[in-house]
């Protein structure tokens, strides 16, 4: 004779982490070789556990998700019909914040990369200005250069016509006489 149904199994969920436990089955006179324990999260199940103890842990479970179990009870003859139970995960306090963290987180490098960015952009605009700067003052010592030589040369030349006005007015002084 196939074991009886198991008692539906204990759920104890803590953040991320189901414990699902259940009673050994008594009931029947011939021992249950295993207990075998499937998730249904999608159209198959899954086998999470296959053995004889009666308890078992899923931990880092999706959080906010209901969870769907079903336990079989195996002896000699064959397998029970099955026990049902449900969970849901949820987030809890710590894993909430860490949540939150983890965005404002992603928030301040983003922000930081765009400060970086336009940091980036105003260095450039600074060079630029720095190069422009470096260009007008050479230019300016060109021009100084340039119009210390041309204030020379002027002088020579005024220099020059004063000597030729000299000796003209020396001449036509001479000539009155």
């Amino acid at each position: 004779m196939v074991p009886c149904r198991p008692e539906v199994p204990q759920t104890k969920v803590t953040g991320d982490t189901i414990e699902i436990s259940w009673n050994e089955s008594t009931s029947d006179t011939i021992p249950v070789l295993e207990y075998t324990l499937f998730a249904h999260t999608s159209d198959q199940p899954t086998l999470m556990y296959q053995g004889t103890d009666t308890s078992f842990k899923l931990e880092k479970a999706n959080h906010n998700v209901e969870y769907s179990f079903s336990l079989v009870a195996r002896n000699e003859y064959g397998s029970s019909v099955p026990s049902f139970v449900s969970a849901t995960t949820k987030l809890s306090q710590e894993s909430n914040q860490t949540l939150v963290l983890q965005k404002q987180i992603e928030i301040l490098l983003k922000d930081l990369k765009d400060v970086d960015t336009e940091f980036e952009k105003e260095i450039e605009k600074v060079a630029d200005l720095t190069l422009q700067l470096v260009e007008s003052e050479t230019r300016q010592r060109e021009l100084e250069t340039k119009l210390q030589q041309e204030k020379a040369n002027s002088q020579k030349e005024i220099t020059q016509l004063k000597k030729r006005l000299k000796q003209l007015e020396d001449l036509i002084t001479s000539k009155r006489k």
